[in-house]
């Protein structure tokens, strides 16, 4: 989907960004504590309902973390002299190709992903 070589740094860079930052790790350990504190809540963790807030919370610390790679990725492109336009440019193309509806205030909650609109804004705010 890449239409310029800068993208895939781009995108790359998102991606160092999750690894120096342990995001997989971190999200793994938070599922993990609140898994607990719902069983020792309930005393039942095979409820349905008890998996809900995790869903909620996992989504929430998602969105975070991929601002934080975003913005590792837009520190790393402007020490490389590469505007980070391109990470917007890449951003916008793959949510277009995805079809997804940002009006849609559930598919907001639950997305692993922030809004590409609040991506781009970022990018645009940190790109100068």
């Amino acid at each position: 989907m890449a239409k310029h070589d800068h993208e895939i740094l781009a995108v790359l860079a998102h991606e160092q960004g999750h690894l120096k930052k342990r995001h997989s790790l971190q999200q793994a350990l938070r599922g993990i504590g609140i898994s607990v504190f719902l069983l020792a809540l309930t005393g039942d963790a095979t409820d349905f309902l008890d998996g809900l807030p995790v869903v909620f919370a996992t989504a929430q610390y998602s969105q975070e973390f991929e601002l934080e790679a975003d913005l590792h990725a837009i520190n790393e492109l402007k020490r490389l002299n590469i505007p980070p336009k391109h990470l917007a440019d890449f951003l916008q193309r793959l949510h277009k190709s995805h079809g997804h509806d940002e009006e849609n205030p559930v598919e907001n909650i639950l997305s692993t992903h922030p809004i590409t609109s609040e991506r781009v804004k970022q990018v645009e705010q940190h790109a100068k």
